[in-house]
Protein backbone atom coordinates (compact mmCIF):
# COMPACT_ATOMS: atom_id res chain seq x y z
CA UNK A 1 0.00 0.00 0.00
CA UNK A 2 2.84 2.36 0.86
CA UNK A 3 4.39 1.81 -2.55
CA UNK A 4 1.11 2.43 -4.37
CA UNK A 5 0.57 5.64 -2.41
CA UNK A 6 3.98 6.94 -3.38
CA UNK A 7 3.34 6.01 -7.01
CA UNK A 8 0.07 7.99 -7.05
CA UNK A 9 1.83 10.98 -5.55
CA UNK A 10 4.51 10.74 -8.18
CA UNK A 11 1.86 10.68 -10.90
CA UNK A 12 0.21 13.77 -9.43
CA UNK A 13 3.54 15.58 -9.30
CA UNK A 14 4.30 14.54 -12.86
CA UNK A 15 0.93 15.80 -14.14
CA UNK A 16 1.35 19.09 -12.28
CA UNK A 17 4.88 19.46 -13.64
CA UNK A 18 3.75 18.84 -17.23
CA UNK A 19 0.84 21.26 -16.85
CA UNK A 20 3.15 23.95 -15.45
CA UNK A 21 5.63 23.41 -18.26
CA UNK A 22 2.86 23.76 -20.85
CA UNK A 23 1.59 26.94 -19.22
CA UNK A 24 5.10 28.35 -19.01
CA UNK A 25 5.73 27.56 -22.65
CA UNK A 26 2.45 29.22 -23.62
CA UNK A 27 3.32 32.33 -21.57
CA UNK A 28 6.77 32.61 -23.14
CA UNK A 29 5.26 32.35 -26.60
CA UNK A 30 2.83 35.13 -25.78
CA UNK A 31 5.61 37.37 -24.48
CA UNK A 32 7.91 36.85 -27.43
CA UNK A 33 5.13 37.33 -29.95
CA UNK A 34 3.80 35.03 -32.67
CA UNK A 35 4.70 37.33 -35.53
CA UNK A 36 1.14 38.67 -35.66
CA UNK A 37 1.76 41.64 -33.42
CA UNK A 38 3.95 44.69 -33.14
CA UNK A 39 5.58 45.01 -29.74
CA UNK A 40 7.75 47.62 -28.10
CA UNK A 41 7.88 50.52 -25.69
CA UNK A 42 7.05 54.21 -25.68
CA UNK A 43 9.16 56.74 -23.83
CA UNK A 44 9.79 60.49 -23.65
CA UNK A 45 12.58 62.68 -22.30
CA UNK A 46 10.61 65.13 -20.19
CA UNK A 47 10.81 64.66 -16.43
CA UNK A 48 7.05 64.49 -16.14
CA UNK A 49 4.75 61.94 -14.50
CA UNK A 50 1.56 60.79 -16.19
CA UNK A 51 -1.68 61.01 -14.26
CA UNK A 52 -4.12 58.17 -13.60
CA UNK A 53 -6.33 59.64 -16.36
CA UNK A 54 -3.68 59.12 -19.05
CA UNK A 55 -4.48 56.92 -22.04
CA UNK A 56 -1.90 55.45 -24.42
CA UNK A 57 -3.05 54.78 -27.97
CA UNK A 58 -0.80 52.76 -30.26
CA UNK A 59 -1.97 52.27 -33.84
CA UNK A 60 -0.77 50.30 -36.84
CA UNK A 61 -1.40 52.04 -40.18
CA UNK A 62 -0.99 51.23 -43.83
CA UNK A 63 1.09 54.18 -45.01
CA UNK A 64 1.84 52.98 -48.53
CA UNK A 65 0.39 56.02 -50.27
CA UNK A 66 1.62 59.49 -49.32
CA UNK A 67 -1.27 61.19 -51.13
CA UNK A 68 -3.99 59.17 -49.40
CA UNK A 69 -5.25 58.86 -45.85
CA UNK A 70 -3.49 56.11 -43.90
CA UNK A 71 -5.67 53.05 -43.32
CA UNK A 72 -5.97 51.88 -39.72
CA UNK A 73 -5.04 48.20 -39.46
CA UNK A 74 -5.04 47.65 -35.69
CA UNK A 75 -4.72 49.51 -32.43
CA UNK A 76 -4.22 49.04 -28.73
CA UNK A 77 -5.64 51.38 -26.08
CA UNK A 78 -4.07 51.26 -22.62
CA UNK A 79 -5.82 53.20 -19.84
CA UNK A 80 -3.79 54.32 -16.81
CA UNK A 81 -0.57 52.94 -18.36
CA UNK A 82 1.67 54.01 -15.49
CA UNK A 83 4.98 55.70 -16.13
CA UNK A 84 7.36 55.46 -19.07
CA UNK A 85 8.78 53.32 -20.50
CA UNK A 86 5.41 51.72 -21.28
CA UNK A 87 5.18 48.37 -23.05
CA UNK A 88 2.66 47.75 -25.84
CA UNK A 89 1.59 44.81 -27.98
CA UNK A 90 -0.59 45.64 -31.01
CA UNK A 91 -2.10 42.47 -32.43
CA UNK A 92 -3.17 42.38 -36.07
CA UNK A 93 -4.77 39.97 -38.53
CA UNK A 94 -2.05 38.66 -40.88
CA UNK A 95 -4.67 38.53 -43.66
CA UNK A 96 -4.74 42.34 -43.52
CA UNK A 97 -1.04 42.60 -44.35
CA UNK A 98 0.22 42.98 -47.92
CA UNK A 99 3.96 42.20 -48.07
CA UNK A 100 4.33 44.82 -50.82
CA UNK A 101 2.80 47.59 -48.67
CA UNK A 102 4.38 49.87 -46.06
CA UNK A 103 3.13 49.87 -42.48
CA UNK A 104 3.91 52.28 -39.66
CA UNK A 105 3.24 52.34 -35.95
CA UNK A 106 2.24 55.55 -34.18
CA UNK A 107 1.62 56.37 -30.54
CA UNK A 108 0.01 59.16 -28.58
CA UNK A 109 -0.69 59.83 -24.92
CA UNK A 110 -3.93 61.62 -24.07
CA UNK A 111 -4.14 63.31 -20.69
CA UNK A 112 -6.92 64.82 -18.58
CA UNK A 113 -9.34 66.95 -20.59
CA UNK A 114 -8.47 65.16 -23.86
CA UNK A 115 -5.14 67.01 -23.98
CA UNK A 116 -2.75 65.48 -26.49
CA UNK A 117 0.29 65.32 -24.22
CA UNK A 118 2.79 63.30 -26.27
CA UNK A 119 3.03 61.90 -29.77
CA UNK A 120 5.70 60.60 -32.13
CA UNK A 121 7.21 62.94 -34.73
CA UNK A 122 9.36 60.18 -36.22
CA UNK A 123 8.06 57.51 -38.60
CA UNK A 124 8.44 53.94 -37.33
CA UNK A 125 8.02 51.52 -40.23
CA UNK A 126 7.27 47.95 -39.19
CA UNK A 127 6.28 44.43 -40.31
CA UNK A 128 7.08 44.41 -44.06
CA UNK A 129 10.00 45.29 -46.35
CA UNK A 130 12.56 44.05 -43.86
CA UNK A 131 11.26 46.28 -41.04
CA UNK A 132 11.03 44.96 -37.47
CA UNK A 133 8.01 43.90 -35.44
CA UNK A 134 9.50 45.40 -32.28
CA UNK A 135 10.26 49.12 -31.85
CA UNK A 136 11.18 51.43 -29.01
CA UNK A 137 9.42 54.72 -29.67
CA UNK A 138 10.50 58.14 -28.43
CA UNK A 139 7.62 60.57 -28.14
CA UNK A 140 7.77 64.36 -28.01
CA UNK A 141 5.59 66.72 -26.00
CA UNK A 142 2.68 68.00 -28.06
CA UNK A 143 0.90 70.17 -25.50
CA UNK A 144 2.39 71.11 -22.12
CA UNK A 145 0.44 70.47 -18.93
CA UNK A 146 -1.51 73.36 -17.39
CA UNK A 147 0.71 75.77 -15.49
CA UNK A 148 -1.05 77.30 -12.47
CA UNK A 149 1.46 80.18 -12.41
CA UNK A 150 0.43 81.26 -15.90
CA UNK A 151 4.07 81.81 -16.85
CA UNK A 152 4.22 79.15 -19.56
CA UNK A 153 1.72 78.88 -22.36
CA UNK A 154 1.33 77.64 -25.93
CA UNK A 155 3.26 80.57 -27.37
CA UNK A 156 6.40 80.58 -25.22
CA UNK A 157 7.10 77.12 -23.79
CA UNK A 158 8.93 76.00 -26.95
CA UNK A 159 11.08 79.16 -27.16
CA UNK A 160 14.78 78.49 -26.59
CA UNK A 161 16.62 80.77 -24.18
CA UNK A 162 20.25 81.83 -23.95
CA UNK A 163 21.72 80.50 -20.72
CA UNK A 164 25.17 80.68 -19.14
CA UNK A 165 26.97 77.36 -18.83
CA UNK A 166 28.83 76.06 -15.74
CA UNK A 167 32.52 77.00 -16.04
CA UNK A 168 35.24 74.72 -14.67
CA UNK A 169 38.36 76.78 -15.42
CA UNK A 170 40.51 78.38 -18.12
CA UNK A 171 44.06 78.48 -19.44
CA UNK A 172 46.08 80.67 -21.78
CA UNK A 173 47.04 78.59 -24.82
CA UNK A 174 48.65 81.26 -27.00
CA UNK A 175 50.24 84.71 -26.61
CA UNK A 176 51.29 85.55 -30.19
CA UNK A 177 50.04 86.96 -32.48
CA UNK A 178 47.14 87.40 -30.03
CA UNK A 179 46.20 86.11 -26.59
CA UNK A 180 43.86 83.09 -26.77
CA UNK A 181 42.25 81.57 -23.69
CA UNK A 182 40.44 78.23 -23.59
CA UNK A 183 37.50 78.20 -21.17
CA UNK A 184 36.40 74.75 -19.96
CA UNK A 185 32.68 74.38 -19.37
CA UNK A 186 30.04 71.70 -18.98
CA UNK A 187 27.58 70.91 -21.77
CA UNK A 188 24.67 68.50 -21.70
CA UNK A 189 24.61 65.54 -24.07
CA UNK A 190 20.89 64.88 -23.45
CA UNK A 191 18.73 65.00 -26.56
CA UNK A 192 16.79 68.26 -26.79
CA UNK A 193 18.82 70.03 -24.10
CA UNK A 194 21.19 72.09 -26.22
CA UNK A 195 21.10 73.49 -29.73
CA UNK A 196 24.00 71.94 -31.55
CA UNK A 197 27.02 74.04 -32.38
CA UNK A 198 29.69 75.93 -30.45
CA UNK A 199 28.89 78.09 -27.48
CA UNK A 200 28.43 81.83 -27.88
CA UNK A 201 31.40 83.65 -26.35
CA UNK A 202 31.79 87.33 -25.52
CA UNK A 203 34.04 89.42 -23.28
CA UNK A 204 34.38 92.85 -21.79
CA UNK A 205 37.58 94.43 -20.45
CA UNK A 206 37.11 96.53 -17.31
CA UNK A 207 40.46 97.80 -16.11
CA UNK A 208 42.53 94.74 -15.25
CA UNK A 209 39.55 92.38 -15.21
CA UNK A 210 38.21 90.55 -18.26
CA UNK A 211 34.62 89.36 -17.90
CA UNK A 212 33.90 86.46 -20.24
CA UNK A 213 30.41 85.21 -21.04
CA UNK A 214 29.88 81.66 -22.34
CA UNK A 215 26.29 80.77 -23.25
CA UNK A 216 24.27 78.10 -25.05
CA UNK A 217 20.74 77.99 -26.42
CA UNK A 218 18.72 75.78 -24.08
CA UNK A 219 15.04 74.93 -23.46
CA UNK A 220 13.19 77.27 -21.09
CA UNK A 221 13.15 76.32 -17.38
CA UNK A 222 9.58 75.01 -17.36
CA UNK A 223 8.25 72.83 -14.51
CA UNK A 224 8.36 69.85 -16.90
CA UNK A 225 11.85 70.59 -18.25
CA UNK A 226 14.20 67.75 -19.16
CA UNK A 227 16.85 67.04 -16.47
CA UNK A 228 19.67 68.25 -18.70
CA UNK A 229 22.42 67.88 -16.11
CA UNK A 230 22.01 64.09 -15.86
CA UNK A 231 24.59 63.56 -18.61
CA UNK A 232 27.25 66.20 -19.34
CA UNK A 233 30.69 66.45 -20.94
CA UNK A 234 33.53 68.96 -20.66
CA UNK A 235 33.88 71.29 -23.65
CA UNK A 236 36.38 74.05 -24.45
CA UNK A 237 35.40 77.46 -25.80
CA UNK A 238 38.14 79.69 -27.15
CA UNK A 239 38.28 83.42 -26.39
CA UNK A 240 40.40 85.58 -28.73
CA UNK A 241 41.24 89.03 -27.43
CA UNK A 242 42.79 90.53 -30.58
CA UNK A 243 44.09 94.05 -29.91
CA UNK A 244 41.82 94.65 -26.90
CA UNK A 245 44.62 94.27 -24.34
CA UNK A 246 47.38 96.64 -23.21
CA UNK A 247 50.90 95.28 -23.50
CA UNK A 248 52.50 94.59 -20.10
CA UNK A 249 49.18 94.78 -18.27
CA UNK A 250 48.22 91.86 -15.98
CA UNK A 251 44.66 90.65 -16.41
CA UNK A 252 42.33 88.46 -14.42
CA UNK A 253 39.79 86.38 -16.40
CA UNK A 254 36.36 85.91 -14.81
CA UNK A 255 34.17 83.55 -16.84
CA UNK A 256 30.46 83.36 -15.99
CA UNK A 257 31.28 84.68 -12.52
CA UNK A 258 34.12 82.21 -11.91
CA UNK A 259 37.66 83.55 -11.44
CA UNK A 260 39.82 81.35 -13.67
CA UNK A 261 43.26 82.52 -14.77
CA UNK A 262 45.62 85.51 -14.56
CA UNK A 263 48.11 86.47 -17.26
CA UNK A 264 50.24 89.36 -18.46
CA UNK A 265 49.62 90.62 -21.98
CA UNK A 266 52.72 90.51 -24.22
Amino acid sequence: MGTKKRTNQNRVVAVVGITFALLLGSACQSISGSGDSVQGTVNYLENLELTDDAVLRVRLYDTSYADASAELIAEQIITDPGQVPIKFNVEYDPDDIDPRATYSISASIIETGDRLAFTNDTAYDVVTRGNPTRVNMLLVMATPPPDPTGQWNESNWRTWVEAEVPVLGAEVVEYHPEVIVFVEHLQSTMEGCVRRGPADVGFEVRGSDIFVSVTLQQPPPTPWAIPCDDDVVTVEADVRFGDSLVSGETYRVIANGVETVTFTAP
